[in-house]
């Protein structure tokens, strides 16, 4: 992945000690070049950290240790106010969203696309966010391990709704239709489940598809071996955790636990454990025509200038 960089004065250096759980998707509501120079002229106090063209191209504008301002929030009653989110997170941290956040801006415009992305741009979007993962696990080892796998095997951010999200979840009476109703959140979601290990598993997703083959040729050959006919009802003691965790993860039924597994009993198990994977699904509000520079003045700043807290 190759990121240009175009340094932008709007920023805030270091995120007061807090540490970027959530990262935000925008949309410009102008194209490439313009937005750039937009977020780079100090006029116009709005940055992103990162942003991406209709063709894939990423630029970054701040540094994921700096904050910019690109949904600010505040808790003075107005559309911005911490209260109105549609995050937990938000309302309960009641503090400048943007010094928690991670942004991007995708090229395009509302009006035209209500946040549908060139392919190019999932394509980046999937890449950049695994980076952009990384780096905050890279830059702050082990201080996500409370928001990762209850395993604690990752400090990464977590591929949820309430982690990758987009404007209009931070702020939805201030920015509705940013990104838009179209914004592929659940391919992007699709793509980095993919590429990223399943929860709870040591692989990926190319390496339970060769498990699923293995467990029905499995099943297959034993389909023409009787069955035992009197089959232990307890769990044996090293399968266990294992036993409960398929109870609890795949709705298993919990029976016959020394029995053979069938062909259909392997693939519904392994059918069900990527569903708990890849599940994801964002509620979006109506998209209704913006006809607002969709990120002016999304600093945290308050009226008269002031930081908003």
């Amino acid at each position: 992945m190759i990121i240009s960089h175009r340094p932008s004065p709007n920023r805030t250096i270091g995120r007061q000690g807090h540490i970027p759980d959530i990262i935000v998707c925008h949309i410009t509501d102008g194209g490439f070049p313009g937005s750039i120079n937009w977020v780079t002229n100090p006029k116009s106090q709005v940055s992103y950290h990162f942003m991406v063209s209709r063709s894939g191209e990423i630029t970054q504008c701040v540094d994921i240790k700096d904050t910019a301002w690109a949904n600010g929030t505040d808790n003075a009653g107005g559309n911005r106010d911490n209260r109105h989110s549609q995050l937990e997170a938000v309302r309960a941290r009641r503090i400048n969203a943007n010094l928690y956040t991670v942004s991007i801006g995708f090229e395009g415009v509302h009006s035209v696309t209500e946040g549908k992305l060139a392919a190019p741009q999932v394509s980046a979007a999937a890449e950049l966010i695994n980076f952009i993962r990384d780096e905050i696990a890279r830059t702050w080892p082990g201080s996500l391990t409370q928001i990762g796998s209850q395993t604690g095997r990752s400090a990464k951010i977590p591929l949820t709704k309430d982690h990758i999200v987009g404007h209009v979840h931070i702020t939805p009476r201030h920015r509705p239709n940013c990104p838009g109703a179209l914004f592929p959140f659940a391919e992007i979601i699709r793509r980095l489940r993919a590429a990223d290990q399943l929860p709870g598993l040591p692989m990926g997703l190319d390496e339970l598809m060769t498990a699923a083959d293995g467990l029905a040729n499995i099943a297959d050959h034993n389909s023409g071996l009787p069955t035992n006919p009197a089959p232990a009802a307890e769990v044996a003691q090293w399968a266990a955790e294992a036993w409960q965790w398929a109870k609890d993860t795949l709705r298993m039924d919990g029976t016959r636990p020394r029995d053979n597994i069938t062909r259909q009993e392997a693939v519904v198990l392994l059918y069900r454990l990527y569903q708990a994977g890849c599940r994801y699904q964002v509620p979006l509000t109506a998209a209704s025509e913006n006809t607002t520079n969709n990120d002016a003045v999304d600093n945290g700043m308050a009226d008269d200038g002031r930081q908003a807290l």
